[in-house]
């Protein structure tokens, strides 16, 4: 059960990345310059692995991907756009506004005139794969008294279907949203993901008893 939660985490995140990537509502500038933030932030993660290992090869390959960062960094000012170096471990180069954290990515794409709705859904299944006592104490199902303890009642890991539908609705729903906007952006038949990824959505509202604007009928 845990790692419904913990998977479901992950399909989201990199869902909403892909939504953040194909968005309809933006210029072709601006869309190179998030691929391109996206794509410095996995050269510095390259950087940081390599800067803690040892030998040739870990050299040459520190040597070029710190070459194609400051390709990247020539490309963007002959653009006339700002380039941001490295500040610290954890704080990659990016070119304008640094790429939004994975809670504002799913906020985005989960429903833009309700972003509170997406943020909550990360820290939901943020509590659960990060094993923090609040998230996994929602997995507890109360048995019984707990005898000759007062205050303490024995517990059995359990969720009913309805509950998991509505938590992990969000793994279908950012599917979905992927789904639309890979079929605009690249202008090809997605029906093979598109079709799949709206029957989940249908299956996951009906279990949970979800109606709304985002929920087909």
């Amino acid at each position: 059960m845990f790692a419904a939660y913990t998977l479901t985490r992950g399909a989201v995140e990199a869902a909403a990345l892909g939504c953040y990537l194909t968005g309809q509502d933006i210029d072709g500038r601006e869309r190179v310059r998030r691929t391109m933030n996206y794509r410095l932030e996995a050269m510095c993660e390259r950087i940081w692995l390599f800067k803690d290992m040892h030998g040739e090869y870990a050299a040459e390959k520190l040597g070029e991907t710190k070459k194609r960062i400051s390709d990247f960094a020539r490309a963007a000012r002959q653009h006339n756009l700002s380039f941001h170096d490295m500040n610290g471990k954890g704080r990659a180069a990016h070119i304008g506004p640094e790429q939004p954290k994975a809670m504002t990515l799913i906020s985005l794409a989960v429903d833009k005139e309700m972003p509170e709705l997406g943020r909550m859904y990360q820290r939901l299944l943020s509590a659960t794969a990060h094993s923090a006592v609040h998230g996994l104490a929602r997995m507890l199902t109360p048995v019984s008294p707990n005898a000759g303890r007062p205050g303490e009642a024995l517990a059995a890991v359990g969720k009913d279907p309805q509950s998991l539908a509505v938590e992990l609705v969000v793994g279908p729903l950012t599917a979905h949203s992927l789904a639309r906007g890979l079929e605009w952006f690249t202008g090809c038949d997605m029906s093979d993901l598109h079709g799949p990824a709206n029957q989940m959505l249908r299956t996951f509202s009906r279990i949970g008893q979800m109606h709304g604007p985002m929920m087909p009928a």
